[in-house]
């Protein structure tokens, strides 16, 4: 006779989360069926075999999972009644055949696929998927079909997002499009059609400028907030990230007062790298400004965080959200002082880069300072620059 359990594999993915799988049992065999779903283990319900409703759309995913029990039960009946052998992979054959044969008609779009890829993943790669949503509805509408995803809707696609981003955000939309694409495949919701297999990320350039003068720093740096005290916060915090070596503007928002003494010390967002900052008078003075500003009783340095953003999802969506708020803010102080530069969130961090680059600073110690990972030079070069000889290089050209 045969069964089946649903069940959390014992084993998470690289994000941390536990694939939802059914296992089948026939005699001595058994095989497995994969669902699209993945979850942290407190959010499942080991008794009742379902989603707890902590977890988001539980009740719609709940439904999904016990359409697929169905769907099983159906095979290991039908198998049984025609009275042949037939092991446990039949089975999950018998139920994957079923549901390809319905697929056209309950997933044809490719943006509803997306939608569902993402009910599943935390809040970062969430976000990073529903702003490559965004992008795709302005690039072809909200109706995709899947079938439509080819070489040229890739080649197409890419041209488009380079249009306005830099080559860095469009590796980064182009390797997410290709990461959904294939989860999709993988979990059988379209037929694989390889439209990335003559296309390179690797090969992507755009002519986009992203750093600014030194020139175009002092500009920044003579805007008087006083005037326009709104400003103040974003004109704080760029300033404080060029002059810390480029932290970037999630790293910036969850400072705590903990993480600075004589250095700043944090890990980065990106990479969870370690990073350690000099801190000398300007961004000294920069951060006793910081502290001047009234905010809530909280151990976050910057007054972009309190203590009610206690998820990663929470966290991630208002930083999203003041994000947004702050680059507004440095676009108007760059017009109102004669920048023409399209000034970002991250143009702080490039324009640290490119300023000790221009003064004779060794590339090394640059990519170094900026905590980057694929590094050309060895490591042991990288560690002959002590944390005094960074100080004097920053202090000395920003």
């Amino acid at each position: 006779m045969a069964t089946y359990k649903r069940i959390l594999k014992n084993k998470p993915n690289k994000n941390g989360l536990y694939p939802i799988i059914f296992r089948i049992y026939k005699d001595d065999n058994t095989a497995e069926l994969s669902t699209p779903f993945r979850i942290q283990k407190n959010q499942w319900d080991n008794n009742n075999t379902l989603l707890k409703s902590n977890y988001q759309d539980y009740r719609s995913i709940n439904e999904t999972l016990n359409q697929i029990s169905t769907q099983l039960a159906i095979a290991i009946n039908k198998l049984e009644s025609e009275e042949n052998f037939f092991t446990a992979k039949d089975i999950v054959d018998r139920v994957r055949k079923g549901f390809s044969n319905t697929k056209s008609k309950k997933i044809t779009n490719f943006i509803e696929i997306l939608t569902e890829l993402k009910k599943n993943k935390k809040a970062g790669s969430a976000n990073i998927i529903r702003d490559t949503i965004n992008k795709l509805k302005q690039y072809r509408g909200d109706n995709i079909p899947a079938s439509s995803i080819n070489y040229e809707f890739i080649k197409g696609y890419s041209d488009f997002i380079a249009s306005s981003h830099s080559s860095g955000g469009l590796g980064v939309r182009m390797r997410d499009l290709r990461a959904r694409y294939n989860e999709a495949v993988k979990l059988e919701l379209i037929d694989d059609q390889e439209p990335f297999k003559h296309y390179s990320i690797k090969s992507i350039k755009t002519k986009r400028q992203i750093a600014i003068t030194k020139n175009d720093i002092d500009k920044f740096i003579s805007f008087d907030y006083t005037n326009n005290t709104k400003y103040k916060l974003s004109y704080l915090t760029f300033l404080f990230s060029y002059y810390s070596a480029g932290i970037n503007f999630t790293d910036v928002c969850k400072l705590k007062k903990g993480q600075i003494m004589d250095e700043l010390v944090y890990k980065r967002s990106k990479t969870g790298k370690l990073m350690t900052i000099p801190l000398y008078q300007k961004n000294k003075e920069i951060l006793k400004k910081i502290y001047s500003i009234p905010k809530e009783n909280n151990d976050y340095i910057f007054p972009y965080l309190t203590n009610f953003h206690e998820t990663d999802r929470q966290i991630a969506d208002r930083i999203k959200k003041t994000r947004t708020k702050y680059n507004k803010d440095i676009k108007f102080i760059a017009e109102n002082v004669g920048i023409t530069a399209n000034l970002t969130s991250y143009v702080a961090r490039h324009s640290f880069a490119t300023t000790l680059y221009q003064s004779g600073t060794p590339v090394s110690v640059i990519k170094e300072l900026l905590g980057h990972e694929n590094v050309a030079i060895t490591e042991v070069y990288l560690k002959q620059f002590d944390t005094d000889s960074i100080k004097h290089l920053t202090e000395q050209y920003l």
